[in-house]
């Protein structure tokens, strides 16, 4: 019998009881929260007797806590931080994470994008299970790899797929590729997307190959994780931890509810926001590409269902990014309506709906910045969403 202390937030401890082998035995629980963790003191006869000391915190305390217990040579390899092995266990890609959760057994829309879908949409206030696959920096390109290996590697939770909302980002949608942007890693590293290197090695922001994306993302995935915190963990933890309903790690944003900071305009952030060269600069090949790409992605959806409800929607974006004397962006506008008039002829059932500038756009208290609703704003446009689907 594993003798074991659980030192915890008391909201994460119960699902960390709950997934020990039946060989294991707690012989002291220390509840802390964030604000008082800082003050951790362990009564020396318990260590004493106690086999292992886990570490069941998920927040960013657990590594001062960790750090702080492997430091004290009698118990340094007597530690095991739970969600730190929990987390790097968890697939890399996002689409693998939504697919993969046991609490839902099917999903009747999917929800493609950028980040503007990723934070505003909220799939427990949907009416209908919903699968947002939308990461940062995602492009067309990649939403339609991420929806084919979907439909690919996870059929049994799309076999009722009667919905597909399609964030646009904005009318210069048609000029983005990821592949060549400044943000290709972090959305191959951090945003959790699919692992395809498309024009990468053509970056000319990037002194790096793919090759060398990829070893880090591996090193960035299984950060902190020691050979010793691997044994602990097979000697007292269940083998299948992810099917408990306490378990957040198959949320796409599992901190969306924390998004609560309200965006304060100022001059220097619309200058900003606007001053980019995806709006002043055309990129011929790239927009040839994007409109093939987004034509075939459309074909691939209706042969997965001829009636198929497919919404193109503008996610909305705080009135002060509007300059009415944007030449650039009103020639943009142009061209992107008239891409999607094409597409609407050619196929039934698609809708088309620009709320760039609606009533939400008034209201900062609304907006985490220029362009992204907060967890207010997400519950408000998520249910404007449902009265679309």
């Amino acid at each position: 019998m594993y003798k074991l202390i659980i030192i915890g937030n008391a909201c994460d401890i119960p699902y960390v009881v709950d997934n020990l082998k039946t060989s294991c035995e707690v012989i002291e629980t220390i509840s802390f929260d964030n604000d008082t963790y800082v003050n951790i003191s362990l009564s020396q006869d318990t260590v004493s007797i106690a086999d292992y000391i886990i570490i069941a915190c998920d927040s960013e305390a657990s590594e001062d806590i960790f750090n702080k217990l492997v430091s004290i040579e009698q118990i340094k390899d007597k530690v095991l931080d739970f969600y730190r092995i929990a987390h790097a266990s968890l697939p890399r890609m996002t689409a693998d994470r939504i697919m993969m959760n046991q609490s839902v057994s099917h999903y009747e829309t999917v929800a493609l994008g950028l980040s503007h879908a990723e934070v505003g949409i909220i799939p427990d206030k949907m009416t209908s299970p919903v699968a947002n696959l939308a990461v940062g920096g995602q492009d067309i390109f990649y939403n339609y790899e991420v929806l084919k290996y979907c439909i690919t590697e996870h059929p049994e939770k799309l076999t009722d797929l009667k919905n597909v909302i399609f964030d646009m980002f904005d009318y210069t949608y048609f000029n983005y590729d990821t592949s060549l942007s400044r943000n290709a890693i972090t959305y191959f590293v951090k945003s959790g997307g699919i692992l395809l290197a498309h024009h990468f090695d053509s970056n000319k922001n990037m002194t790096i190959d793919f090759k060398s994306v990829l070893n880090s993302i591996d090193s960035y995935h299984y950060r902190r994780v020691t050979e010793n915190q691997v044994l602990i963990w097979d000697k007292i933890i269940v083998p299948d931890i992810f099917g408990a309903p306490l378990y957040k790690g198959y949320t796409t944003m599992p901190f969306l509810a924390n998004r609560t900071g309200k965006y304060i305009p100022n001059e220097d952030n619309t200058l900003s926001f606007l001053n980019t060269s995806l709006i002043h600069k055309k990129h011929p090949k790239t927009l040839k590409e994007n409109e093939t790409l987004f034509l075939s992605m459309l074909k691939y959806i209706y042969a997965l269902n001829p009636e198929m409800r497919i919404h193109l929607v503008l996610f909305p974006q705080h009135i002060s990014s509007c300059k009415d004397d944007d030449t650039m962006m009103e020639q943009w506008k142009e061209y992107f309506y008239n891409k999607i008039a094409e597409y609407k002829s050619l196929f039934d059932n698609i809708s088309f709906h620009d709320f760039k500038y609606c009533d939400i756009s008034c209201d900062s208290d609304l907006f985490a910045d220029i362009d992204h609703l907060n967890y207010e704003g997400a519950i408000l446009f998520t249910q404007m969403l449902n009265r679309l689907i």
